[in-house]
């Protein structure tokens, strides 16, 4: 026996490899045993064992991955590469009403859910159109990518990223978001009776949280689709900081120049820098550097309403929007408190070119935020301040009125010479206890407001309430006022009024959540809002002041396994009224239903259903005729009298992915399904306006996208 261990010591061989995930190629900790050795790999996925010459039996083991086994012959000339699967998810049951939130009304989002509902081509924001209360707008439409929730009007709710006001959140038409999916950490919407650390708004709140940057290794991808290419990056630095980025960018005016509806082919573009650093334990600092910008030409006035002469003497109009923003968070974790800062400034420039007709408006704003959270046991004490401090540039020379024009160059559509310079700071501060006592939480809060545009402010108190008696029920209740103040156009002494003032609201909300067996959550909400003062802009006209009211009642079922399987249906019902009249978003009834089913083979499959009232618009009853210019005049009907046909679209999902030893590639097909009879955008009519037909959007859009993640 001790010759032959002398023999094999002299044919001994040192045998190394790496453990792998298979996929990705990141390094994992693993136990690996050549039959009796055995060693433990390091940090960085290496081992090493020195055993006689022979024929081994090699196996590896790491948590959350399926074992492997193989044999080896030693000696080995060269390091044993190991990739080892990822096990399949395990079933877990995800209730979100579980997520402690200090807000009246909330859905929070993740990336599984953006990536994988239908219909929303694994943008986050495009998902926000599937919840409760949002009003449901046809893509290619007018109103495509405006927002309304709970019967409010788009520019009366508030948009952040990481804590950052936004100018906008759709690319033009809801195309895609400003904000690339690969860096999402999750999306937060609080459709109403939110918090009192929100503030300026009558509507809702959309914030987006990006993800931190990777602080082991470096990670990345890229991505094609029909809409636009882009790719994304994470990476360590030394010393506790670390890097991410992404960038989009579409290419249709790349193939082509223009077409029968653009004179010159969209474009846009969009793209966020993050750099963390950890300073000291408890201790962190993000800079961020992000934008987004649009541009695209047509025809100035509705193309379907011009006869072949006045369509060739129609002038081009060209559209040129774009923003950027750098912001500065720190986070400290004190141990009795916690503080949050943030510091952005944002520059925001938007053009519009008819001819020699002109206008151009250049927003800069700085935004200084103030975040702390005082635990004191059963007592928490949230309280904070915010102030922005904007300067707005508005240039405009018409020579006539462009009423086609009035979303995208309002002052255009006005028809009235700007030469003029605005400003405003605008601050607030709140103070929000939040006592819980045995199995009952009560936040009230109060939040004041100054605006020096307005030269006054606003006091507004807030109240919620939630009994949760068992894990798998909650009630929730809330209450109070929400203040606004008008935008600096609404005010401007040239093109708006000065003598408008706060708009207010009043809310209210009722929810309760249910988690049958634990596992199907049922979530129904009664709410109401009465509106006052609200500032109503119409293209080409002074704004106005209106009261008005809305209320609506939502039922969401839902239920998730992670990273297998989520289905839901949702049911609003709700009006919104101004002056007695339906308000432009107004939708009586909105139904959804979506499902998406993973394979363990990485196929997954889902199909989304929406439904929705159509939404109200002003008709034109008649024609005048001018005798001094041979032309027609409408005559309009009562406001927003006639309805757009109902509203329904089935949207199809079929993905797959394939995991490679250092990349994981996936591609996916949607099918985009809209019945004819329901695919009307907008009214047309003809010279005389006695005739009136429907601008008709696709029936049916196939879209295809591939993705490769290193």
């Amino acid at each position: 026996m001790i010759a032959w261990a002398l023999v094999a010591s002299v044919h001994a061989a040192t045998v190394s490899g790496e453990v792998r995930e298979r996929g990705t190629g990141d390094p994992l900790p693993a136990f690996v045993t050549l039959d009796g050795h055995q060693v433990t790999t390091d940090r960085k996925g290496h081992w090493e064992l020195d055993v006689p010459e022979g024929t081994w039996t090699l196996r590896v083991i790491a948590d959350g991955h399926l074992p492997l086994e193989q044999p080896l012959l030693v000696p080995v000339d060269h390091p044993v590469l190991v990739y080892l699967e990822r096990e399949p998810a395990a079933l877990e049951v995800v209730v979100e009403h579980r997520v402690d939130s200090p807000h009246g009304s909330f859905q929070i989002l993740d990336q599984e859910r953006v990536e994988h509902t239908p219909g929303t081509h694994g943008d986050p924001f495009r998902l926000v159109q599937s919840l409760p209360g949002v009003t449901l707008t046809r893509e290619y439409s007018p109103s495509a990518g405006e927002l309304s929730l709970r019967g409010a009007a788009p520019q009366d709710s508030r948009f952040y990223l990481d804590g950052i006001e936004i100018p906008f959140l759709f690319h033009f038409q809801e195309y895609a978001s400003v904000f690339h999916n690969r860096m999402l950490e999750r999306l937060e919407v609080y459709p109403s009776t939110f918090g009192t650390r929100y503030g300026n708004a009558v509507g809702g709140i959309v914030e987006a949280v990006s993800k931190p940057p990777e602080a082991e290794r470096v990670h990345g991808g890229a991505s094609w689709s029909l809409v636009n290419a882009g790719g994304w990056v994470r990476a360590p630095l030394p010393k506790g900081g670390a890097v991410s980025a992404s960038a989009r960018r579409s290419y249709a005016d790349w193939i082509g120049t223009s077409s029968d509806q653009y004179t010159l082919w969209p474009a846009f573009w969009d793209y966020l820098a993050r750099y963390d650093q950890q300073l000291r334990p408890g201790h962190r600092l993000a800079l961020t550097a992000f934008g987004a910008g649009d541009v695209y030409g047509r025809l100035a006035r509705i193309v379907d309403e011009l006869d072949p002469l006045e369509l060739e003497s129609d002038p081009e109009f060209t559209f040129d929007r774009g923003f950027h923003a750098v912001s500065l968070r720190a986070t400290d974790d004190l141990g009795t408190f916690v503080v949050q800062s943030s510091l952005a400034v944002v520059r925001d420039d938007w053009k519009g070119t008819v001819g020699d007709d002109h206008q151009r408006r250049i927003e800069r704003y700085a935004w200084l935020r103030e975040d702390v959270l005082v635990p004191l046991g059963d007592l928490d004490l949230a309280l904070g301040a915010e102030g922005k401090v904007s300067a707005v540039r508005r240039e405009a020379d018409p020579s006539q009125v462009w009423p086609e024009l009035g979303r995208e160059a309002p002052l255009l559509a006005r028809g009235v010479p700007v030469d003029e310079e605005l400003g405003r700071f605008r601050g607030g501060f709140y103070l929000e206890p939040r006592l819980t006592w045995r199995d009952v939480r009560i936040q009230p809060g109060l939040r004041v407001q100054w605006d020096t545009a307005l030269q006054s402010w606003s006091a507004d108190p807030r109240i919620t309430v939630r009994w949760k008696p068992t894990d798998l029920l909650q009630v929730r209740a809330a209450a109070g006022r929400y203040s606004q103040s008008p935008s600096l156009d609404a005010l401007s002494p040239t093109t708006g009024d000065p003598t408008l003032t706060w708009t207010h609201a009043d809310q209210a909300a009722l929810g309760v959540d249910l988690a049958l067996v634990g596992r199907i959550e049922v979530t129904a909400d009664l709410w109401g809002k009465l509106l006052y003062d609200t500032v109503v802009e119409v293209p080409g006209e002074a704004p106005r002041a209106e009261d008005g009211w809305a209320a609506g009642l939502e039922l969401n079922a839902r239920y998730r396994l992670r990273d297998r399987f989520f289905a839901g249906m949702v049911l609003t019902v709700g009006r919104s009224m101004r002056e007695g009249v339906p308000f432009d978003f107004d939708q009586p009834v909105a139904l959804g239903a979506m499902g998406s089913w993973s394979l363990d083979n990485g196929w997954t499959f889902g199909a989304r259903y929406r439904v929705g009232s159509g939404l109200p618009y002003t008709p034109v009853t008649d024609g005048l005729y001018l005798g001094d210019s041979d032309t027609y005049a409408p005559v309009l009907g009562p406001e927003n009298s006639a309805r757009l046909p109902p509203f329904q679209k089935l949207d199809v999902r079929v993905a797959k992915e394939i995991q490679l030893r250092r990349t994981t590639l996936s591609g996916y097909l949607e099918l985009w399904v809209v019945p004819p009879v329901n695919a009307a955008l907008y009214p047309i009519y003809s010279y005389d306006y006695r005739q009136m037909t429907y601008v008709q959007g696709p029936s049916f859009v196939p879209l295809v996208g591939v993705e490769a993640e290193l």
